[in-house]
């Protein structure tokens, strides 16, 4: 996976990011990707080495079950990795 500067921040990051914007809430006309599918995605992107999401919580304006869904996809996927 291609790597960019982010910024002035010195970090580096992939070229692609995994957006989580349906994660758990329907927003923008876009349909709910609930807590099955969001492992799913994030699990997906991690392999294509994708390690870059974009879960900004204003997606959801702070839902505690979008928040709650984006967070345990990545739990899972991180518990996944260092088995």
């Amino acid at each position: 996976m291609e790597l960019r500067q982010l910024r002035d921040s010195g970090l580096r990051v992939p070229k692609l990011c995994l957006g989580t914007v349906s994660f758990g809430h329907a927003m923008m006309s876009m349909g709910v990707v609930g807590p099955d599918d969001a492992d799913v995605q994030v699990s997906a992107a991690l392999d294509a080495g994708v390690n870059f999401l974009d879960a900004a919580d204003v997606y959801s304006r702070g839902d505690a079950v979008a928040v709650a869904c984006a967070e345990r996809a990545l739990a899972s996927a991180r518990s996944a990795l260092r088995q």
